[in-house]
């Protein structure tokens, strides 16, 4: 490292200050009092600019829920209507593996959640071959396994068969059964017996309440492709469409409702067309493809006036104008089309998909209603309404603050100004209240649009690669008059929006966030770390952990409740909250002998054991889970195991940098730190590039990458740290672009999973506004995230605010300015402010008058203060 940047002068000592104002509000020594105003004019210029454009997006996206989806509110007609295959531009991706309907994510179903849905039910399929490979389907996710599919479809029907060849029967699980009725022209016996109880779409009671009918909790008919033959009667089409009016008869008719979910279901698909070019060549003369066509317009027109419930995103045909299933008609540029070499059975992939649109269809709203399986979709689902907490935020939003701004605008903030509300606290919470009920209306409501993540690695990388180019292009020098603790954080804060970029791309695009999670705890503790050991007679610790927590957590919280859902969920603030607790606990245990190496790292080792016993020992996180259920918070003793272990090395390897880091090169003389640099660049150098070359030669898999994950992800961290701060021209510059990014940390993690993901972080949100298609989804890409990073940017702002508001530290007695007599004296930076004993809160502007001394016992103290928050935070957990 360059010792001219980062090493602190030798200032005198004074008490310790309280937070830093933010560097646009900070005073100058020469008493001027901001930006000019031609600065202040272009800002105000932009920020209105801003402000306009994100409201008319969120105009226009309310509007095309108000007008457009008004008849189709919940998504549920939107899931057998309409829909795209997506894929990867790249065509590196199978390209019929994730189906996206129009508006809303599906959720893939499991066998869990198929009998959590239906137990004691049936599931019964009737038609041909296609329909049959819909069972074959259902059969594969209820048995989590899949079926052989070399076998010819007769190979695999004489395997299931059990009672006779025209009835199909398995349990593959306990309380479910699944039938598939041989059925090809709609004329058997059994079908009609079956559609005797239904009348307009539901059963009679008359059937069931003596136990004489037991009523499929899916029905679903194939209308066949088999009456479409030249020779099989004198008119095929008018005996088809008599076949087809006996079970369009017993369907529910009439004028659509807008929620069609959680009920027993009778569907009819239409004909599904073969892929012409592989049938065979006697079957394909018989066949008559203009007549499947007509049969497949017949039933458009029955689901356009009488209503029917037709699974109409299973047809295919050639005047189809979106690309909605199987068959060479999309995707021809594929070998493996839509059906199997017979033309007619339907590839494991395409059923697949058709099973999970008819659950989403069935049980997507019952199992939501019960807590279970479905949280990452909202396709035919009655979304919670907001309760009073919501209802709160609203008002707040829409009103109370609104009017404050107007009180104190007629000069009436005397008794505001006594309150602590000053012009800029109510203008951030404001803000933040606004970003809260974007969260809620975002993710919580129908109002936006959701789509399934999908991994296309040419967009990956091209993300990637315009976060360089902005990065290299905003490289600039710090200002003149920053200290080296500004250079200090501006180099860690450029370092977490490394990590910020990675991470947010690959959430968007569903690729691993583990490298990126791993980094940026490790980056954390290290700032921490070193924080800590700077205050080596402790006298700060309280204060520094209780700006920490609150920084961590302070939108994380309200977020939570805004929204319903776990602090669990929101992983990364729940990892940085537990391990900078045991960061904390770790090095305020006799911080006075920090600097002795040999107590440091029995500090560690003990601190290792003794999170390992928490975390790994059934006792004691039982009864620290109990604890929890004491006050209704129900975690998942394993999943928190399973979020927290997994960078535990992050944590004890970053506090042992972090000692190096102020015991050796903060303080060491010229001549041993080129040294102690030179020692570091080697170590770093050896690490990255022993990996580089065996990711080159020795063509590492998948496989070997996770066995020794811990070796690769801290290899590809020394080789960016050896690029970066190797040379003193690079560690004297930083990339605006990710310092900027860096400091928007807390307010991202807080707002990700809502306001630019959905889902608690599964699926994307999505405005609606664009075209349904692939510029579509990257035009949303584009625009959405500039929004989201301007929210994160007004809520950063906010938390600070808020911060500095109930977080006010107090100067520290004469006592602290005794010369400390351990072998390392630890200094801080001052400003001229502070030298003249005014301090910043950290409140965004607001210049506090040191007025308080340590033991006068005036005001609220600290611990009271943070005392009433907590009691606050669990007080509204338990009520609401």
């Amino acid at each position: 490292m360059d010792s001219g940047r980062l090493r602190p002068a030798r200032y005198k000592q004074v008490g310790q200050p309280a937070s830093r104002v933010p560097p646009r509000y900070r005073r100058s020594a020469d008493g001027d009092d901001g930006p000019p105003p031609d600065v202040l004019s272009i800002g105000a210029v932009l920020n209105v600019l801003a402000v306009f454009g994100v409201s008319t997006l969120l105009f226009l996206a309310v509007g095309r829920f108000l007008f457009e989806d008004s008849r189709d509110p919940y998504k549920c007609a939107a899931i057998t209507n309409e829909g795209r295959w997506l894929e990867s531009s790249d065509l590196k991706m199978p390209p019929l593996e994730h189906w996206q309907p129009r508006g809303c994510a599906m959720h893939t179903y499991t066998a869990r959640d198929i009998v959590s849905c239906l137990p004691d039910r049936r599931i019964l399929f009737v038609g041909d071959q296609s329909i049959k490979s819909i069972y074959f389907a259902t059969l594969d996710k209820l048995s989590n396994r899949t079926m052989d599919h070399s076998k010819t479809p007769w190979e695999r029907d004489e395997r299931i068969t059990s009672l006779g060849k025209t009835t199909g029967k398995d349990k593959p699980m306990p309380n479910l059964t699944v039938e598939f009725l041989w059925d090809p022209y709609l004329n058997s016996t059994r079908l009609e017996e079956e559609l005797k109880p239904w009348k307009n779409g539901t059963v009679d009671p008359e059937y069931t309440k003596n136990g004489e009918y037991d009523p499929p909790a899916l029905f679903i008919v194939g209308a066949g492709i088999w009456w479409a033959q030249n020779k099989i009667s004198p008119n095929p089409h008018s005996d088809w469409r008599e076949a087809i009016d006996r079970v369009a008869g017993r369907m529910r008719w009439g004028p659509r409702p807008t929620f069609l979910g959680g009920r027993d279901m009778l569907l009819l698909t239409p004909v599904a067309h073969p892929a012409w070019e592989k049938l065979a060549p006697a079957v394909r003369g018989m066949m008559n493809p203009i007549l499947a066509i007509d049969m497949n317009r017949y039933i458009q027109q029955l689901a356009t006036i009488q209503g029917l419930d037709i699974v109409r995103a299973w047809r295919v045909a050639p005047e189809d104008t979106v690309d909605l299933v199987v068959s060479n008609h999309v995707y021809n540029h594929y070998v493996s089309k839509g059906t199997e070499d017979d033309g007619i059975v339907i590839l494991r992939d395409v059923a697949r998909a058709r099973v999970d649109m008819v659950l989403n269809l069935r049980c997507n709203d019952f199992l939501r209603g019960k807590g279970e399986g479905v949280m990452n979709s909202d396709c035919c689902v009655k979304h919670r309404k907001p309760g009073w907490v919501q209802m709160l935020v609203l008002l707040c939003a829409v009103a109370v603050l609104p009017a404050l701004r107007i009180w104190r605008w007629n000069n009436y903030g005397s008794f505001l100004d006594r309150v602590g509300l000053e012009p800029v606290v109510l203008k951030r919470i404001w803000h933040l209240c606004l970003a809260l009920m974007l969260c809620f209306y975002a993710d919580r409501t129908p109002v936006f649009n959701k789509t399934q993540k999908f991994w296309a690695p040419s967009s990956f990388w091209n993300s990637i690669f315009g976060v360089f180019v902005a990065s290299i292009v905003l490289v600039q020098r710090p200002a003149e008059t920053a200290t080296a603790k500004d250079i200090e954080s501006r180099v860690f804060d450029e370092w977490k929006g490394v990590g910020v970029a990675i991470h947010l791309i690959s959430l968007y695009f569903g690729g691993s966030t583990v490298f990126s999670t791993f980094t940026l705890v490790f980056v954390n503790t290290v700032q921490w770390s070193a924080e800590l050991l700077r205050d080596a007679r402790g006298k700060r610790g309280i204060y520094y952990f209780a700006k920490t927590l609150m920084s961590i957590n302070i939108i994380v919280v309200p977020v939570a409740f805004m929204t319903r859902s776990q602090y669990i969920l929101y992983e990364i603030p729940a990892l940085y909250t537990f391990w900078f607790l045991v960061v904390y606990a770790t090095l305020q245990v006799m911080p006075r002998r920090n600097w002795v190496a040999t107590y440091f790292f029995l500090k560690l080792t003990a601190s290792l054991m003794v999170v390992g016993g928490v975390l790994l020992n059934d006792r004691v996180s039982g009864a620290f889970f109990g604890t929890l259920r004491m006050v209704e918070i129900q975690w998942d003793r394993t999943a928190v195991r399973i979020l927290l272990l997994p960078y535990c090395y992050a944590v004890y390897v970053g506090m042992v940098v972090g000692w190096v880091y102020v015991r050796v090169f903060l303080v060491a003389k010229e001549d041993m730190l080129k040294k102690f640099t030179l020692a570091a660049n080697v170590i770093a150098g050896w690490l990255g590039l022993s990996y580089a070359i065996i990711k080159m030669f020795g063509r590492l898999d998948e496989a070997w990458e996770q066995r020794h994950i811990i070796y690769t992800i801290f290899a590809r961290i020394a080789q960016f740290g050896l690029l970066r701060l190797s040379t003193s021209f690079m560690r004297r510059r930083q990339s605006v672009f990710l310092v900027w990014l860096g400091s928007l940390e807390g307010a991202v993690w807080a707002m990700v999973n809502h306001a630019w993901l959905a889902g608690n972080g599964s699926t994307l949100l999505d405005l609606g506004i664009w075209s349904f298609d692939d510029t579509g989804i990257l035009a949303n890409y584009a625009v959405w995230t500039a929004v989201f990073m301007y929210f994160c940017w007004g809520v950063r702002d906010a938390a600070e605010e808020m911060v500095g508001w109930i977080i006010v530290e107090e100067a520290v007695g004469k006592e602290d300015d005794k010369k400390n007599d351990t072998e390392v004296e630890m200094i801080d930076v001052t400003d001229a402010d502070e030298e003249n004993g005014h301090y910043g809160n950290g409140t965004g502007g607001v210049i506090w008058q040191r007025a308080k001394s340590k033991g006068n016992g005036k005001g609220i103290g600290l611990t009271a203060r943070l005392g009433i928050v907590f009691c606050s935070v669990v007080l509204l957990h338990l009520i609401s």
